[in-house]
């Protein structure tokens, strides 16, 4: 489309230049849709892989609503509740894409005047 759009302007304002420009935007927005896509299969090939050792971790964990926090019935890892924060990154980490959280929290952040 971007290729098309810059052919068309070129025609209708005899800049023959636009259309290199059209075609130059379209090869980089389908760069760009190839990298994102690719990031995010990588991404959904790590969670998958963790998936197994994130569910072993958290197959005894509770959530108590009047401490706001999350405790093991077993004990392990921790004796008393954890923030669910903690407990997100403690599992996150041990199933192997704890960084994706880290990164997570970063896009999430206001950015800095």
């Amino acid at each position: 489309m971007a290729a098309a759009a810059g052919a068309y302007a070129a025609d209708d304002r005899n800049l023959p230049w636009l259309t290199a420009v059209g075609a130059v935007a379209a090869v980089l927005i389908l760069a760009a849709t190839i990298a994102i896509v690719r990031g995010e299969n990588r991404d959904a090939r790590r969670v998958l892989a963790g998936a197994a050792g994130a569910a072993e971790l958290t197959d005894d964990a509770r959530y108590c609503p009047t401490c706001r926090g999350v405790f093991s019935a077993s004990g392990d890892p921790w004796p008393h509740p954890v923030s669910p924060e903690r407990f997100r990154r403690h599992v996150w980490t041990a199933a192997g894409y704890g960084d994706l959280l880290e990164a997570k929290a970063k896009a999430s952040e206001p950015p800095s005047p």
